[in-house]
C-alpha cells in the first residue's frame, strides 16, 4: 500500500492544488496580512468553484439502470425488469440513508480531484436495535482518493485499500480492541493509522485490517465477488504516470486562472492607491511632518508653509484588462462558455450558436460522465453479488421506493434466484442540458408551409 501511495505523491499534490483552487485558497498570506505587509489587495475570483458547480448541475446523479435480457421469453424479460426496478430503488435508498449522496460525492471528486472512490460495507450486524428492519443491510460511501485506491493489473482489480487516521476510541469500538490486553490501556484520544486492505485470491476476495502495523482483523475470506473498493477516473488519458492518467476539470484552466487573479489583484491594488495616494508633507524648512493622517470629513491644522505632495502611479490599466480578457478566454476554452453560466448570449444567438455551445459543453463532461457510469456499473455487480450471500438466504434483500407503474411507494425484493448469476448492467447518467429549439421550430414551420 505504501509503495502504491508513494507512486501517487505527485498526483496527491495535484489534487491538493485543484482543491485549493476550488475553495479559493491560493495565497500564502491572508488578505489583511497582504494589505498590511505589502500594501497589496488580493482578489480571488470564484471561477473554479462556479465551473465545478455548473458541471455537477449538468449531470443527473440519479442513474438510469438497464439490465440486459437473455431474449429467452417473457418470463426472463420480467425478471430483468424486476432487477432494474430493484437496483434503481437501491440507489435512491443509499442516497437517503447516507449523510450525502455517494454518487454526488463521486461526481464532485471527479470534477475537482480527477478521481473518485466508492466503498461497500456490509453493516447489518452493526445496526443497533430494530434499525436493520428499516434500511439496507449494506451501504455505499465516498472515500477520499488521497486515502484510498485500487490496483488494476490489466485484467481485473487485484487489490484495494483505505488508509486513514482515526481516534483510538472509534477504532477500539469498531474492532473490539478494549477486550484485548495489548490495546485496552491506549489513550482513547490518540490518533492511530488504520489500513483496510482487500485483495483477490483464487478462491475469492480476502480482507485484513492493520492498526499501527498490527493486525486487528486477521486475513479473512469474504463473500464479495469483486474488490468492494471501486476507483474511477475523471478526464482519463492513456498515459503511464499516475498524475497524468486522470485530470480534473480545473487542471487545464488552473495556470490561466491563477494569472488572471494576479492581474485582477494588480488592478485592485492600483485602484486602492488611486483613491488613497501616498502623501508627503514637509514644513517650510523642508523637514518631514510625521503625523499626516487624513480621513474624510476630518479637519487638521498644519503650520504655515507646509507643503503636501501626493504620489499617484499611472499604470496601464487597458493593458491589464486586455491580458485579463485573454486569460478569461483561455479559461472558457478549457471549460464552459459564459452563456452556460447565465450570461446573455449576445452574438451567438444567430443560427444554432447556442446549440453548438451546448453540445461543446456536453462533450467537455462526456469523459467524466462515462467514467462515472462505469463505476456505477461495477458497483451494481457488487450489489447483485450481495444478494447471493449465504446470510441473505432465500429471503433476498428488500428495499422501499416509488413505483411509476402503480404511482405509489411500495417494497421491492430481490432474491438469488432472480439474479441468476448475471451481474452485467447498463448505466446512464442524464445530461441536464437544455437546447434552443427556436431555429428548429422555425425550420419545421417553413417546411410545413
Amino acid at each position: 500500500v505504501q509503495n502504491r501511495m508513494d507512486d501517487r505523491q505527485n498526483l496527491y499534490k495535484n489534487m491538493n492544488r485543484w482543491q485549493s483552487a476550488w475553495s479559493g485558497k491560493i495565497w500564502d498570506k491572508t488578505k489583511m496580512q497582504a494589505l498590511a505587509l505589502e500594501g497589496k489587495r488580493q482578489v480571488t475570483t470564484p471561477v473554479p468553484t462556479n465551473t465545478v458547480n455548473l458541471a455537477m448541475r449538468l449531470i443527473d446523479v440519479k442513474p438510469k439502470i438497464k439490465v440486459p435480457t437473455t431474449g429467452e421469453g417473457a418470463e426472463k424479460d420480467k425478471s430483468a425488469e424486476k432487477v432494474e426496478r430493484w437496483l434503481n430503488t437501491v440507489w435512491e435508498n443509499v442516497g437517503v440513508e447516507q449523510v450525502a449522496d455517494p454518487i454526488a460525492g463521486a461526481t464532485w471528486q471527479s470534477f475537482t480531484l480527477g478521481r473518485h472512490v466508492l466503498q461497500f460495507l456490509w453493516i447489518e450486524d452493526q445496526l443497533p436495535g430494530n434499525m436493520g428492519d428499516n434500511r439496507l443491510p449494506f451501504t455505499v460511501r465516498t472515500l477520499d482518493p488521497r486515502n484510498a485506491g485500487t490496483y488494476h493489473n490489466g485484467i481485473y482489480t487485484e487489490y484495494g485499500w483505505h488508509k486513514y487516521d482515526e481516534k483510538m476510541m472509534s477504532v477500539s469500538a469498531r474492532y473490539g480492541l478494549s477486550r484485548k490486553k495489548a490495546w485496552k490501556n491506549r489513550d482513547p484520544e490518540e490518533e492511530v493509522c488504520v489500513i483496510d486492505y482487500y485483495w483477490m485470491e483464487d478462491d475469492g476476495v480476502w480482507n485484513a485490517v492493520i492498526v499501527d502495523d498490527e493486525f486487528v482483523k486477521k486475513p479473512t475470506k469474504t463473500n464479495y465477488l469483486q474488490i468492494p473498493i471501486v476507483e474511477g477516473y475523471g478526464d482519463y488519458a492513456h498515459l503511464s504516470t499516475e498524475e497524468e492518467k486522470s485530470m480534473s476539470l480545473i487542471a487545464p484552466m488552473l495556470e490561466s486562472w491563477l494569472y488572471d487573479c494576479d492581474l485582477k489583484s494588480q488592478m485592485a491594488t492600483g485602484i486602492l492607491y488611486y483613491f488613497w495616494p501616498f502623501l508627503m508633507a514637509t514644513n517650510d524648512q523642508g523637514h518631514p511632518i510625521e503625523d499626516i493622517r487624513i480621513r474624510p470629513g476630518m479637519i487638521k491644522a498644519f503650520p504655515a508653509g507646509t507643503r503636501i505632495d501626493s504620489v499617484i502611479g499611472s499604470p496601464n490599466s487597458q493593458l491589464v484588462q486586455n491580458m485579463s480578457s485573454m486569460m478569461e478566454q483561455y479559461i472558457q476554452q478549457s471549460t464552459f462558455p459564459e452563456v452556460l453560466h447565465g450570461k446573455a448570449p449576445g452574438d451567438v444567438q444567430a443560427g444554432y450558436g447556442i446549440d453548438i455551445l451546448a453540445q461543446s459543453a456536453r462533450g467537455r463532461i462526456n469523459s467524466f460522465r462515462e467514467n462515472l457510469e462505469r463505476t456505477i456499473a461495477t458497483c451494481n455487480a457488487i450489489i447483485l453479488g450481495m444478494v447471493t450471500w449465504p446470510q441473505v438466504g432465500s429471503e433476498g434483500i428488500q428495499v422501499y421506493g416509488w413505483s411509476s407503474q402503480v404511482q405509489s411507494s411500495q417494497y421491492y425484493k430481490l432474491t438469488e434466484k432472480e439474479v441468476e448469476g448475471k451481474y452485467r448492467t447498463v448505466v446512464n447518467l442524464k445530461v441536464n442540458l437544455g437546447a434552443n429549439d427556436l431555429q428548429r421550430q422555425t425550420l419545421c414551420l417553413r417546411l410545413v408551409e
